[in-house]
């Protein structure tokens, strides 16, 4: 899997944590911002635990047409 993990401080002091992936058959970025490293991380993997809801949400979907 092509992934990368980066984290940015901001002029403002923010910092941003950003996940992507980039794969042939599909892509997906992930931004958790907050204004120190703990919130950020802290903002970054809730957004993880919202996106495999959503994955789990489409499965059982696509399980339900099948």
């Amino acid at each position: 899997m092509a992934l990368t993990v980066d984290k940015q401080q901001t002029r403002e002091g923010e910092t941003i944590y950003t996940a992507r992936c980039l794969e042939k058959s599909y892509h997906f970025e992930i931004s958790g911002r907050g204004g120190n490293a703990a919130e950020a991380e802290q903002d970054f993997l809730n957004k993880i635990a919202e996106l495999r809801t959503r994955l789990d949400e489409v499965s059982q979907i696509s399980q339900a047409s099948a």
